[in-house]
C-alpha cells in the first residue's frame, strides 16, 4: 500500500489539562503493554492501534501545550456565536502556558469561553502530557489499546497529528 509523504501520529491526551505522569508509571505501563503484546521492541503493535506503528513515546513538555495537527492550519470558532476566534484562542493558549486561566474572549460576541470548549477543526486538546503513537498505519486505537491507555491516563481523547 502506498503511504502518504507525511506521517500520522495518534496522540492520547488526558482529559485533565494539568494531569501529569511520572516516568516510573510510564515504564511500568510499557512493560505491561509489552507482556500483553500491545508493544514490541518499542513499537505499538496491531493489537494496540490499527496496523501498528513505528514508535511510542511519553511527551512531558513541562507546560500546557496544544496537541493537534501540525500540517496545515486550524480553524477555531466561538461555541456561542460560531464566528472565528483563532487569535483570541492563541492568546488564551499563551496565557495558559504561563500557568494562567484556560479562557479566551470571543472578539465577535464578547463571550468568555473555556479553551477546551472552542470549536477547533482539526481538533486540538490542551494538556501537560500525552502518549504519542508515532507513524501509525491506522487512525484508531483497538479496544485493548484504548483500555490500556485509559488505565494509564484515565479518561482521554485521541487527536490525530499529520507531520510532514
Amino acid at each position: 500500500m502506498a503511504r502518504p509523504r507525511s506521517r500520522l501520529d495518534l496522540l492520547c491526551v488526558p482529559d485533565g489539562v494539568d494531569h501529569t505522569l511520572g516516568l516510573a508509571a510510564w515504564e511500568a505501563a510499557l512493560a505491561a503493554w509489552e507482556a500483553a503484546g500491545l508493544v514490541a521492541e518499542g513499537r505499538p503493535t496491531a493489537r494496540m492501534v490499527d496496523g501498528g506503528g513505528q514508535g511510542i513515546v511519553l511527551d512531558r513538555p513541562g507546560a500546557r501545550v496544544a496537541y493537534g495537527n501540525q500540517a496545515g492550519g486550524t480553524r477555531v470558532r466561538c461555541p456561542v456565536c460560531g464566528e472565528g476566534m483563532a487569535r483570541a484562542f492563541a492568546g488564551g493558549l499563551e496565557r495558559a502556558r504561563q500557568g494562567g486561566d484556560l479562557r479566551a474572549t470571543c472578539p465577535s460576541c464578547g463571550a468568555v469561553v473555556p479553551l477546551h470548549a472552542v470549536q477547533a477543526r482539526p481538533p486540538v486538546r490542551i494538556a501537560r502530557t500525552a502518549v504519542i503513537l508515532q507513524d501509525v498505519d491506522g487512525p484508531s486505537l483497538t479496544v485493548a489499546g484504548a483500555a490500556a491507555v485509559r488505565a494509564l491516563l484515565g479518561p482521554f481523547a485521541v487527536v490525530l497529528r499529520r507531520v510532514s
